[in-house]
C-alpha cells in the first residue's frame, strides 16, 4: 500500500520552539561579536609581503572570527533539521502519490495526444488540399492570360476579365468553371490575334528583305522608283507589306523590277555612249598629239637644216666659237668682237641668212682691224723696249771687240727678221705675228744671257 500523509512522523513543536528561541538568542549574541569584529577589522591589515606584524595580527584575527562563524552555522543546521526532515517526508509522500497517478494517466494521455495529432494532421491536410486547389486554379488562370497586379491583388486579362483570390476561394466550383471557360476563350482569341500579327510581321519582314535585296530605292515610308524615260512612279508603302495579297504584291514587285530594268538599260546605253565619246576624244587627242609631234619633228629637222645652212654659208675660219644658248641663240666671237644670232629670228624672216652673212662680214672686218691694231701696238711696244735697251747700253762702258763680236750676230738676227717682215704683204702680217714675237723674245733672251756671261 502507498504511504499516506498520516504515516509521516509528527513534529514536537514545543521542543522545536525551544530550540528556535535558543538559536535566535545565540544569533543576538553573535551580532554583538560582529560589531566588535567590524571595529577590529579596520586595524587589521597586511601592508606588503614584508609586513610580518600585519600577517601575525591578521592570522590571529581570523582565528577568532572563523570559529564563531562555523559554530553559528552548525547551530543553524541543528535548529532547522526537524523542519527539513518533516519537509523531506512530506515531499516523499507526495512524490509517491503523483507517480501512481501518472502511471494511471499515461496510457490514456498518449491515446488522447495521438488522436489530437491525427485530427490536426487531417485538418492541415484539408487546408493544404484546399490551398493547393486554389493555387492550381490561380495557376490555370495565369497560364491562360490573366496577370496578377500586386498593388490591388487582382488577376486580370487584356479583355478586362478580373477576379481576386478571395473570389476564387469563395466561388462555387460551377461558377469557377464558367469563369475559367470565358478566360480560355479570351486566351484563344488573343493567341489567334497574336498568331495573325506574328504572321503579318513575318510577311512584312520577308517582303521588305526581298525588295531590299533587289536594291529598290526606298525612303522613310515606302519603296519607290520612277522611270527615267516614262517618268512614271511606282511605289509600295511599308505599312501595306503586311496586308497586300501575294498576287498584288508580286504584280507591283514585277512592275518595279521592270522599271528598274528599263532604267538600267537606259543608263547602260548612256554609259556606253559616253564611253564611245570618251574613246573617240582620247583617239582624237592621241591623233592630235601625234600630228603635233610630227610637226615638231619636222620643225626640228627644218631648224637643224637651216642652222646647218647658216654654218655652211658663214666663213668659219674667221671666228673662234659658235656657242648654243638655250638651243635658240648662237654667239659668234672674233677677238674681242661678237654677234648674237636668234634661231627664231632666222626661222621667222626670209632675209635672215643674208642679214647674218652681212653681220659676219662686218665681224670679219672688225676682227682684221683689231688684229692689225694689235700687231701695230705690239711693234710699237717692241720698238719702245728696244730703244730703252739701246739707251741703257749707251750709258754702259764701251764694249771690247770680243763682246761686240758676240753681240753683233744677235742684233743682226733681229734686224734681219724685221727686214723680212717689212718685205711681207700686209695680208700676211697676222700669220707671222706670233712667230715674229717669239723670235724677238728669244733673240733678246740670248742677248741678255751673253751679256751676263761677258760680265
Amino acid at each position: 500500500m502507498s504511504e499516506t500523509l498520516t504515516e509521516v512522523p509528527e513534529l514536537n513543536l514545543a521542543e522545536v520552539n525551544k530550540n528556535i528561541s535558543a538559536g535566535l538568542a545565540r544569533v543576538e549574541e553573535v551580532k554583538k561579536k560582529i560589531e566588535i569584529f567590524k571595529e577590529k577589522s579596520i586595524f587589521v591589515k597586511i601592508i606588503d609581503e614584508n609586513d610580518k606584524a600585519g600577517y601575525a595580527a591578521t592570522k590571529e584575527f581570523l582565528s577568532e572570527v572563523r570559529p564563531t562563524r562555523t559554530s553559528l552555522e552548525n547551530e543553524r543546521k541543528a535548529v532547522v533539521k526537524p523542519f527539513n526532515d518533516l519537509i523531506g517526508n512530506v515531499n516523499d509522500a507526495y512524490k509517491k502519490a503523483t507517480s501512481e497517478l501518472a502511471a494511471i494517466e499515461a496510457p490514456h494521455k498518449q491515446e488522447k495526444e495521438d488522436y489530437e495529432a491525427a485530427d490536426e494532421r487531417r485538418k492541415s491536410e484539408e487546408v493544404a488540399a484546399k490551398e493547393k486547389m486554389i493555387n492550381d486554379k490561380i495557376a490555370l488562370l495565369l497560364d491562360n492570360g490573366l496577370e496578377y497586379n500586386s498593388l490591388n491583388g487582382v488577376y486580370r486579362n487584356d479583355s478586362g476579365r478580373a477576379v481576386t483570390r478571395f473570389d476564387i476561394v469563395n466561388m462555387p466550383s460551377e461558377d469557377f468553371e464558367k469563369f475559367f471557360q470565358m478566360v480560355i476563350n479570351d486566351f484563344i482569341a488573343k493567341n489567334k490575334a497574336e498568331e495573325v500579327e506574328k504572321e503579318a510581321v513575318k510577311k512584312y519582314n520577308d517582303r521588305r528583305n526581298e525588295l531590299s535585296a533587289l536594291s529598290i530605292p526606298q525612303n522613310l515610308t515606302c519603296f519607290s522608283i520612277s522611270g527615267v524615260e516614262s517618268e512614271e512612279t511606282t511605289e509600295i508603302l511599308f505599312e501595306d507589306l503586311k496586308t497586300l495579297s501575294d498576287d498584288v504584291f508580286e504584280n507591283i514587285k514585277d512592275k518595279i523590277v521592270s522599271v528598274m530594268a528599263a532604267n538600267i538599260a537606259y543608263y547602260k546605253k548612256i554609259k556606253e555612249d559616253a564611253a564611245a565619246i570618251k574613246a573617240k576624244a582620247e583617239q582624237d587627242q592621241k591623233d592630235l598629239l601625234e600630228r603635233e609631234n610630227r610637226i615638231a619633228e619636222k620643225e626640228l629637222e627644218l631648224k637643224k637644216s637651216q642652222i646647218k645652212l647658216i654654218h655652211s654659208k658663214l666663213p668659219a675660219f674667221t671666228f673662234e666659237a659658235a656657242t648654243p644658248i638655250e638651243n635658240s641663240l648662237f654667239i659668234y666671237k672674233n677677238y674681242d668682237k661678237s654677234i648674237t644670232i636668234s634661231v627664231s629670228h632666222i626661222f621667222s624672216n626670209d632675209g635672215a641668212i643674208d642679214d647674218v652673212n652681212s653681220q659676219m662680214q662686218e665681224l670679219i672686218k672688225e676682227g682684221e682691224k683689231a688684229a692689225a691694231k694689235k700687231i701695230e701696238d705690239d711693234n710699237i711696244e717692241s720698238a719702245n723696249q728696244l730703244k730703252l735697251k739701246q739707251d741703257k747700253e749707251a750709258k754702259r762702258k764701251v764694249l771690247s771687240r770680243k763682246e761686240i763680236a758676240i753681240i753683233d750676230p744677235c742684233v743682226s738676227e733681229i734686224f734681219a727678221q724685221v727686214a723680212i717682215l717689212k718685205q711681207q704683204k700686209l695680208t700676211l702680217i697676222e700669220n707671222y705675228t706670233i712667230a715674229f714675237i717669239i723670235s724677238v723674245e728669244m733673240a733678246i733672251k740670248n742677248y741678255n744671257d751673253d751679256l751676263r756671261h761677258l760680265r
